[in-house]
């Protein structure tokens, strides 16, 4: 059987037991797993073999850790969880390729960079005629009251978010009435109020990593892919029935013409390869809008492997040249519902792992 040494980067969130566990139910092959963090967090260790510190991806020093890591354990391949590691990891593939090192991201003729910004693949799908996504412009202070009333502020509302986040930080609802009347919401709900006033929005940090967008009412879904070079071999549709913080806690695998028509076609144009998520949601009239695409690993993905389909391990086999079976029939209809787990530690290290 196959041995394979795995580095996943931000380690330490929510959704990545499952995602991790997906490695730990193959009978495809043995893996040694190493996580790093830039807050790490020990009862992680109940689910990968190594844990370290590592600086922010956007610090100077990250990619230089990452490397002694890499070479320390012998990595073959280094799979990315946030949308924020992909531009430096992208900018420097070579370095680790040349190492022999992997990273389950899209090839160098792919436009990874572009499926990465909302903005950017918004014009990019128009530029295409592909116009699948809310209508959205960046920030800018002078021209603001213009964009503003563009989008019929303030009688409608407008989404506010970063224009390269993910996991929905950042993300903000422009409406005066709800941001007026949030001292009215228990406070369960208070913490994690995402209206704000136009006077909250020009005090924003980082103002110009923002983007408005046209505010879409109705329900979201997902879709999980793997894809060959801009080829999908899976697209597994979920609606999300609920959500908390903005990671989905009921969610069911579906079929969704629609959806699937949408991914087939964006990937093909960008190209793009290994596991790719798409994040969509219904307009006023109940017609599906494409909020971004994740080109990397979704946080929902365990749902996809419960229903069959082992998309985390299949990226890497793909990314590694290793055969994958294409002819997988997913358990329809298979529900993740997410209720709080507990992780124990003890004096520093994992207590009770299993």
């Amino acid at each position: 059987m196959v041995h394979i040494n795995v580095l996943f980067t931000a380690v330490s969130g929510w959704p990545t037991h499952a995602t991790v566990g997906a490695l730990r139910q193959s009978k495809n092959a043995e893996y040694t797993i190493v996580g790093v963090d830039c807050n790490p967090n020990v009862g992680s260790l109940n689910y990968v073999d190594y844990l370290y510190k590592v600086p922010r991806c956007d610090d100077v020093s990250y990619i230089d850790k990452l490397m002694e890591i890499c070479k320390k354990h012998d990595i073959d391949i280094i799979v990315p969880l946030i949308s924020e590691d992909i531009g430096p990891l992208w900018a420097n593939r070579v370095l680790f390729e040349d190492e022999g090192i992997k990273i389950l991201l899209s090839d160098k003729d792919s436009k990874l960079m572009i499926a990465n910004d909302k903005l950017r693949l918004e014009q990019f799908l128009n530029d295409n005629g592909i116009h699948v996504m809310p209508r959205t412009v960046p920030y800018n202070e002078e021209t603001l009251d213009a964009d503003l009333e563009s989008f019929g502020y303030p009688e409608k509302p407008i989404a506010v978010k970063l224009k390269d986040g993910c996991g929905a930080v950042g993300f903000k609802v422009l409406d005066e009435d709800k941001a007026h009347n949030v001292d009215r919401l228990p406070s369960r709900e208070l913490r994690a109020n995402p209206y704000i006033n136009k006077e909250q929005l020009m005090k924003l940090p980082t103002k110009e990593r923002y983007v408005l967008s046209e505010y879409l009412p109705g329900r979201e879904c997902g879709a999980l892919c793997l894809v060959d070079h801009g080829r999908v071999v899976y697209c597994l549709v979920h609606e999300n029935y609920d959500m908390q913080y903005a990671t989905t806690t009921d969610a069911e695998l579906v079929r969704n013409e629609k959806v699937e028509e949408i991914v087939k076609k964006v990937c093909a144009l960008l190209k793009l390869d290994g596991n790719i998520g798409f994040d969509f949601k219904r307009d006023a009239e109940g017609n599906v809008r494409l909020l971004e695409c994740n080109p990397r690993i979704s946080a929902t993905v365990s749902l996809a492997v419960k229903a069959g389909v082992n998309v985390v391990e299949m990226g890497i086999f793909h990314k590694l040249g290793l055969p994958i079976d294409e002819n997988i029939e997913p358990l329809y209809g298979m529900r993740l519902q997410r209720v709080y787990g507990t992780l124990y530690t003890y004096k520093g290290k994992p207590y009770g792992k299993e």
